[in-house]
C-alpha cells in the first residue's frame, strides 16, 4: 500500500505519492532531526486507536526510520505526512523524541504547498 494524495490544482487532477515526497527530501538534504513526540501527538490519526490491528501496526514499526511531517508557512508543524505508527509506538513506548524529516511548505514547490497547507 502507498500513501499518496489527490486534490484539484489550478484545474488540473494532482496526485503527489510519499515516494516523491520521499525523492524531493533526499535531493534537497533535508535533514534528519529529532522531534517531541508529545508536540507532534495530536497530529497522529492513529493517537486514540486501541484495536488489535492498529496496535500491532505500531508495534512492528521501526522507529531508526524518520517520519515526514509538513511545516507550514506560519512555520506550525502541521501534519504527519508518513510515520503515524511510528509516532503511536514512540507515544506507547514513552519514548520521548522520535527522528524525522521536515517537508517546509515555505520552500517546497508550489503543489506540495497547495495540498499540504
Amino acid at each position: 500500500m502507498s500513501t499518496s494524495w489527490t486534490d484539484n490544482i489550478d484545474g488540473v487532477e494532482t496526485t503527489i505519492t510519499i515516494q516523491e515526497i520521499e525523492k524531493y527530501l533526499q535531493d534537497t538534504n533535508a535533514p534528519v532531526i529529532e522531534l517531541e513526540v508529545d508536540k507532534i501527538l495530536h497530529l497522529c490519526a492513529h493517537r486514540d486507536k486501541k484495536d488489535k490491528e492498529t496496535l500491532e501496526r505500531s508495534e512492528k514499526a521501526n522507529l531508526d526510520y524518520p517520519i515526514i511531517v509538513s511545516r507550514d508557512t506560519s512555520g506550525k508543524l502541521n501534519m504527519i505526512l508518513d510515520g503515524m505508527h511510528r509516532v503511536l509506538k514512540a507515544h506507547n513506548h514513552k519514548i520521548s523524541t522520535i527522528k524525522a524529516k521536515i517537508l517546509d511548505l515555505w520552500t517546497s514547490p508550489r503543489k506540495y504547498q497547495i495540498m499540504f497547507r
